[in-house]
Formats: structure tokens, C-alpha cells, sequence
């Protein structure tokens, strides 16, 4: 209890506080974008194949245009950058429900926008990821974190409940409307927030270089490496799993979008479950073992996943992989966040969010597996891949990063 209540106390931030509830907003509005689109692609198309084809064009740009995002992340205003990028995602958010209504959206459009969503994300993760340190004193970075996690749970666990009645009752384009009212109120909840100084460490330097140095620093502190490493295996391996959920709803189990709904609610409770754990195991000393047990158990509720005979034991396999997911995602977080200098934060984290692109890339191939085989088998596949490939590579990262634990703590 008393770690639960020192991780709560960093609301006594203002700045932070603020920050957290238009993010709890624009939140709500990233799950529904993603879950509306992929289940907009199932109507569509009926395509495993092109599911895993939407999830990889949201990807795609992070490829091209992280990086960059990462130096202009130490270059510029990050609290302007991202209030930028949240108006912007209002806007294709209100597209998208627009040419629904009028009855004209198809696969290539949605694709299109996707792209372009995924190319504001590009910019806008590596300053929303490196904005929260400037927020608090580097000793409550951690539990900043850790906190920042329960909204992401929050938005897994409230999104179904209004997923599944908007769109069978109002419709999908309801949905989008939505979306784009959660990201204004997000612009509003920024816009109230004081000015933070912008961490331009780099200011005379030309961007190559500030790229190159972020690259080196990399290069030069391995354990940073490999956690990033060991997140984007489990990202392309494990958690893509979540990439076919709507298709093994509704062809699979035949449940429909109440039944992708309800999985959708399952992996948020499993979230919000997995976070309330690591708040009350909230040493860094112990985050070794939790990133090597939570990888080897993602593989293994993905393979017991595949045999799942009905909905009701696919809802309780689903919230274990949310525990366990959500566990492994916090942990790899905040070890890269606690490893890393702050002059070259926004930089790391830009090559970071490429290990949350892991999912988006293993939709893909997860995706062309059931496409030519079937669900259950792609559920396989990833689960046995998972198990061991990243649960070797989590194992040697834990034994590169746990002599230097302790030091963290401090």
C-alpha cells in the first residue's frame, strides 16, 4: 500500500496532472481510432491479409520519419509539437467519419489516412514520450511513468463499453466523430498547461548530426539497445496477436462486434491489472525478472490463445495476455527512460517507438499466416516464436541490466 500511494502522489505536479488528463483524453481516441479502423477494415474486406496490411501502413512512416521526430523532440517546444499533432489527428479523425456518412470510404482511403496518422505519430510519440520526464524530478520519473500506463489501461478498459453500442446502434462513422471531439478536448487540456522549456541541447548543431550523436549514444550504451531490442521482438512475435482479434471474432467464433468488443475490454481490464500490479512491485531492482517472465508468458497465453473452443475462454486468455502485455510494455518503458540522458531522450525514445511498430509489422506477417492457413495456426506460429526466441532474448537482456539495477533505484 505504501508504494501504491507514493506512486499516486506525483498528481501533486501540476504541469503533470494537466498533462495526464488530455492525454487520458487523446487516449480514448488512439484506442478507438485503432479499433474502429480495424474493425471498419473487417467489414471491408473479410482479409486477415489486408488487417495486418492496415496495422503495417500506420508503421510504415515511423520507418522514415522517427528519427527526425526524435531530433526536432530536442529541438523544439515538445508541448507545442504535440498540441500541433493532436489537431491534426482531430482532423483525419473527422475525415474518416465523413466519408463514412457519405457512404465513399474504401480499403485504399483508409489506408491513405492511416499513412498520414502514421506519419504524425512519428513526430508526436518521441515529444509525448520525452515530455514526461520534464514534468516531474528524475527521481518520481518511474512512477510518472507507471501512472502514465493507467490511462492507456483506462481507455482499454472504458473504450469497449461504448465500442460495441455506438457502432451497432449509431454507426461506425458515430464512432469517428467521436474520436476527433476526444483529440479537441486534448488540444484545449494542452493549450491550459504552462509553457515548458524547449530541451534544444542540440540547437547549433545541423540535424544529421544530432541524429548521428543519437544514434552513437545507442550504440555506446548497449543495455539501452537491447531492451529496445528485446521490446520490438515481442512487439512483431507476441503482441500482434491483438492485430487479428477482429477477424477471429467475427469469422472465427462468430461473435461480431460485440464479441471483438468484449476481447477488446478483456485485454483493457487485463491492462489496467497488469499496471495496479507493477504500482504495488514498483522497484526498478525487480523490473529484470518481470521483463523476462512477461515476454516467455506473452508467448505463452498467444499459443494457449489458438486453442481457445469459445468466446468466453477467449475473454479470459485475452485479459492474461492485457496482465502480461501491459507488464512487459511498462517495464521495457521505463527502463529505457530511466538509462537515458535526458539531451538525447527525445532521440532514443524516436528509435524506441519503432519497437511499438513491432506489432504493426508482425500484423503483417501474422496477418499473410492466416491469410493462407488460418487464425489458430497464426496464433501458434507467434505464440512458439515467442516463447522461444524472445524469452532468450529477455534472458540475456536481464543478465546485461541487472548489475546495474540498483544503481537506477537511486
Amino acid at each position: 500500500m505504501k508504494n501504491f500511494i507514493s506512486v499516486i502522489s506525483i498528481f501533486k505536479h501540476r504541469s503533470y496532472t494537466i498533462f495526464w488528463i488530455g492525454n487520458a483524453f487523446s487516449n480514448l481516441g488512439i484506442w478507438a481510432l485503432g479499433a474502429g479502423r480495424s474493425w471498419l477494415m473487417q467489414e471491408l474486406t473479410n482479409s486477415p491479409f489486408m488487417l495486418g496490411l492496415l496495422a503495417l501502413s500506420g508503421s510504415i512512416p515511423l520507418l522514415f520519419f522517427s528519427v527526425f521526430g526524435g531530433v526536432i523532440a530536442d529541438r523544439l517546444n515538445r508541448l507545442k509539437l504535440i498540441t500541433f499533432t493532436r489537431a491534426c489527428f482531430a482532423f483525419f479523425a473527422f475525415i474518416t467519419g465523413f466519408l463514412i456518412f457519405q457512404d465513399f470510404i474504401n480499403p485504399l482511403q483508409l489506408i491513405i489516412i492511416t499513412l498520414c496518422t502514421g506519419t504524425l505519430m512519428a513526430f508526436d510519440i518521441p515529444s509525448r514520450a520525452a515530455i514526461v520526464p520534464n514534468l516531474v524530478p528524475k527521481s518520481e520519473v518511474p512512477n510518472a511513468i507507471l501512472v502514465y500506463s493507467f490511462m492507456f489501461s483506462g481507455a482499454g478498459l472504458i473504450g469497449p463499453t461504448y465500442f460495441g453500442p455506438v457502432v451497432n446502434n449509431l454507426g461506425i462513422e458515430t464512432l469517428f466523430f467521436l474520436v476527433g471531439i476526444s483529440y479537441i478536448l486534448t488540444v484545449i487540456m494542452f493549450l491550459l498547461m504552462p509553457q515548458i522549456s524547449s530541451n534544444s541541447s542540440a540547437e547549433k548543431s545541423s540535424v544529421l548530426s544530432d541524429l548521428i550523436q543519437g544514434i552513437s549514444y545507442i550504440i555506446n550504451h548497449r543495455a539501452i539497445g537491447w531492451v529496445m531490442f528485446s521490446g520490438l521482438l515481442v512487439g512483431i512475435f507476441g503482441t500482434s496477436y491483438s492485430t487479428l482479434l477482429p477477424t477471429f471474432s467475427d469469422i472465427t467464433l462468430g461473435t461480431g462486434v460485440y464479441g471483438f468488443s468484449y476481447m477488446l475490454f478483456s485485454a483493457g481490464l487485463g491492462g489496467l491489472i497488469g499496471t495496479i500490479f507493477l504500482s504495488f512491485y514498483s522497484k526498478i531492482k525487480l523490473f529484470g525478472i518481470i521483463h523476462t517472465n512477461s515476454a516467455i508468458l506473452i508467448g505463452v497465453g498467444v499459443l494457449i490463445l489458438s486453442f481457445a473452443p469459445d468466446i468466453n475462454i477467449a475473454l479470459v486468455i485475452i485479459g492474461f495476455l492485457g496482465i502480461v502485455g501491459m507488464s512487459f510494455g511498462v517495464v521495457n518503458n521505463t527502463l529505457t527512460q530511466s538509462l537515458v540522458d535526458d539531451k538525447y531522450r527525445g532521440r532514443v525514445m524516436s528509435l524506441y517507438q519503432l519497437t511499438w511498430a513491432g506489432t504493426s509489422f508482425g500484423g503483417l506477417i501474422i496477418g499473410t499466416i492466416a491469410e493462407n492457413t488460418t487464425v489458430r495456426d497464426a496464433f501458434a506460429f507467434n505464440g512458439i516464436i515467442t516463447i522461444i526466441i524472445c524469452g532468450l532474448i529477455s534472458f540475456f537482456v536481464y543478465k546485461k541490466i541487472k548489475p546495474i539495477l540498483p544503481s537506477l533505484e537511486s
